[in-house]
């Protein structure tokens, strides 16, 4: 067998650190061959189906998004939260903190609410005698212990 020019000939083999780069990325082609064909028998044989009691919804208060704060300047300076219950999921107390701009509560409210309450507009003053500073006021919301709502309003 011969080109034009004489028998072929087989190539130098590389010495050196060609040589080892070679060795190397046979070494690498032939672990990632495996690794494929090890990682294709990787197959779940059995997939748990999701329990049914666990992805029923639990009834929880809610608010409409209307919900807000707002600052009354008349002789009292006070702070007013409105809102209106979405959903009540049964009789109970939602529970206001009020929050000022030093960080602590500085006072706490509860309002009943039940299913004569949805779509009513509520309407909750500051507690009388509270001072309301300049600053960062905050209105957080609880149901049952659990989070309703925070809102917040900057006073200059």
């Amino acid at each position: 067998m011969s080109r034009g020019d004489g028998p072929l000939r087989a190539r130098p083999r590389p010495e050196g650190p060609e040589r080892v780069a070679s060795l190397r990325s046979r070494a690498v082609v032939v672990a990632l061959a495996l690794l494929v064909a090890a990682s294709s028998a990787c197959v779940p044989l059995f997939i748990p189906p999701l329990p049914t009691d666990r992805l029923e919804f639990e009834p929880a208060f809610r608010l409409h998004g209307d919900a807000r704060l707002e600052f009354v300047d008349d002789a009292e300076h006070r702070l007013v939260l409105i809102m209106r219950a979405a959903e009540v999921p049964r009789p109970g107390w939602l529970v206001v903190q009020w929050f000022g701009p030093s960080g602590p509560a500085r006072a706490a409210e509860s309002v009943w609410f039940d299913d004569d309450s949805l779509d009513v507009e509520v309407r909750l003053d500051t507690p009388p005698g509270l001072d309301v500073t300049p600053g960062e006021w905050r209105a957080v919301l609880s149901w049952d212990g659990r989070l309703v709502r925070q809102l917040r309003i900057d006073l200059e």
